[in-house]
């Protein structure tokens, strides 16, 4: 998989006007972002609440999401039995093991998380883009979540992962990409929650 590289990237929102009088508002989502990730990396990124993180991540995806469809497509001939070995292998590889006749409305959040998790994940695609998967979960289940990325990381998956469990950021002490009002304030190497240096 070739290293992913953003050059001048920019992304602005038009937000409606609320009255007659009044003008469309333009708003920044990312602007003049250079980014590169290599192959393998791991790269957590954060800021507050709309600093542009999903907004950054949703132009990572187009070709990936493309290249996926393309590998699902290129697989429509694949037996029934192989696909089920597949579903059960990656289910066991996020923990839900034997939960394959669950519906949704019997899992937990945390469970719902790693269902997400495994469907991204059961084409082994060369890179994992997760926008607060971690989001609304327990301390056992963000660790649980965080320990199989590293996992998947450890096996060559590109990880780049939005998120606001510094502590987690903290204890992992991979790349850290810092966002606020749509530019990269920080990218920090072995870094922790925070840091713009």
């Amino acid at each position: 998989m070739p290293t992913i590289t953003l050059e001048k990237v920019t992304k602005y929102y038009k937000i409606p006007k609320k009255h007659r009088r009044g003008t469309n508002r333009v708003e920044v989502g990312v602007e003049d972002v250079d980014l590169t990730v290599e192959q393998g990396e791991f790269v957590f990124l954060v800021g507050s609440s709309g600093a542009g993180k999903s907004t950054l991540l949703d132009l990572i995806t187009v070709e990936e999401n493309l290249r996926i469809a393309a590998m699902i497509g290129r697989r429509r001939f694949e037996s029934a039995r192989h696909v089920d070995e597949r579903i059960r292998k990656v289910l066991g590889l996020v923990g839900m093991r034997g939960a394959e006749k669950k519906y949704p409305g019997e899992l937990s959040i945390g469970e719902c998380r790693r269902v997400e998790l495994a469907r991204a994940m059961i084409n082994s695609p060369p890179i994992l883009v997760l926008d607060e998967i971690t989001a609304n979960l327990d301390d056992d289940n963000i660790w649980d979540m965080i320990i199989l990325l590293n996992e998947v990381n450890r096996r060559g998956t590109t990880v780049i992962m939005a998120t606001h469990a510094s502590k987690y950021v903290n204890i992992m002490r991979r790349r850290v990409i810092t966002l606020v009002d749509g530019h990269i304030f920080g990218d920090v190497e072995r870094g922790r929650y925070g840091d713009v240096v």
